[in-house]
């Protein structure tokens, strides 16, 4: 999550003075700026075109083909 990292930094570049900064981010507030940040990249893919064009195939099935080519 963005968030760890940026207190990751925080950590590392302020030795433990900002160490409960993430801690006292609200839940709430949390899922706001998830859904901000998916918003903004959503739009910069359509933006720029870079819409992914792969896929997962999920719920196969097998089936056996007799006769048919060989």
């Amino acid at each position: 999550m963005l968030l760890e990292r940026v207190q990751d930094r925080i950590d590392n570049e302020f030795m433990g003075y900002g160490e409960d900064w993430f801690e006292n981010i609200r839940v709430e507030d949390i899922l706001i700026l998830e859904n901000r940040i998916s918003e903004v990249f959503k739009k910069w893919i359509d933006e720029f075109g870079y819409k992914p064009y792969w896929f997962v195939v999920r719920d196969t099935e097998e089936i056996e083909l007799n006769g048919g080519y060989q």
